[in-house]
């Protein structure tokens, strides 16, 4: 018998402190409402805000699209689907190479180097990011820039752009993905 009194106590005693938090409660006031409005804000008259609205004023007359442009660089057709394989032209090497050289211009993918005509090579360090995720943290970012150089070589009757390190090897990483990707992009309908 006394449990089921002290269950009863603890239910009622319960019950009462729920009906104070407001729960029970048929009248619930809002506390926005009874907010006042505040005096305005008073600027001193020796002091005075600059004109915003006329600095990013676009000149009257007739807007120039020099230099800006949707299409691709060229109507060249690349052979390989996938992005690691290297990326054939259906153009001659002197051609595809002012192509490549366009394309990388547009991209913006890292800074360019030395562009050389006569051995159709273009150095370029890219910039690659990695995200590292880490547990009640913000993630890590990750950045690090790798010197590629493009080449535009020969092959049959089109040409082959390939992408090496600094030391002229050949390689399939994240850079040189970047860059078969930026180039493919634009010299793509």
């Amino acid at each position: 018998m006394k449990l089921s009194n002290v269950l009863r106590v603890g239910l009622a005693v319960s019950l009462c402190g729920l009906a104070g938090c407001g729960w029970f409660s048929r009248e619930r006031k809002e506390v926005y409402q009874e907010a006042q409005q505040g005096k305005a804000l008073e600027i001193p008259p020796e002091l005075d805000s600059p004109a915003r609205r006329s600095v990013m004023q676009v000149p009257p007359g007739p807007v120039s699209q020099e230099g800006i442009s949707e299409k691709p660089v060229s109507d060249v057709q690349a052979g390989a689907a996938d992005i690691t394989e290297q990326l054939f032209i259906d153009a001659s090497p002197g051609e595809a190479f002012e192509r490549v050289r366009d394309a990388l211009e547009q991209a913006q993918i890292g800074t360019l180097g030395a562009i050389d005509a006569d051995r159709r090579t273009i150095t370029i360090t890219v910039e690659i990011e990695t995200i590292e995720p880490r547990w009640l943290r913000k993630d890590k970012v990750n950045r690090r820039q790798l010197l590629r150089v493009v080449r535009v070589v020969a092959d049959g009757a089109k040409s082959r752009v390939l992408v090496a390190d600094g030391n002229g090897n050949d390689v399939d990483d994240e850079g040189s993905k970047k860059v078969l990707l930026a180039v493919r992009e634009r010299v793509l309908d």
